[in-house]
């Protein structure tokens, strides 16, 4: 898995370190900044999901995806969208635990990587 953007993670990284922003909170700032969804659009997160147990800043990427999809009339499957994002993710998350077990204090950790995946993704179907 390659990271390609990392100005976006390190604007991930500040909105945690300095601006106090938790995981979720952060990458929603930042889908406004990147101009993903228009400032001030309500994201509906689904904190039912099997992701927002897992970590709530999975929830969030997969709720911007469906909207900016939804925004933009994208023709892209978002469910396999989704699952390209996930399988990568799982993948760096594997790489941040040294057991293989995900850890719940590493959600914040995951932010980063996560949007520069729905970043990718993104420019992907664009």
């Amino acid at each position: 898995m390659y990271l390609q953007f990392p100005n976006a993670r390190l604007f991930i990284h500040d909105l945690i370190s300095k601006d106090q922003l938790s995981g979720p909170e952060a990458i929603l700032q930042a889908s406004f900044e990147f101009g993903l969804v228009p400032l001030g659009t309500l994201i509906e997160v689904s904190h039912d999901d099997a992701e927002a147990v897992h970590c709530p800043c999975f929830a969030t990427a997969k709720a911007i995806l469906q909207k900016y999809f939804a925004e933009q009339k994208a023709t892209a499957d978002i469910a396999t969208s989704w699952s390209s994002i996930e399988r990568q993710a799982h993948r760096f998350e594997q790489a941040l635990s040294e057991n293989g077990h995900y850890k719940p204090s590493c959600c914040k950790k995951m932010a980063a990587p996560l949007f520069d995946l729905l970043l990718q993704e993104i420019r992907r179907h664009s």
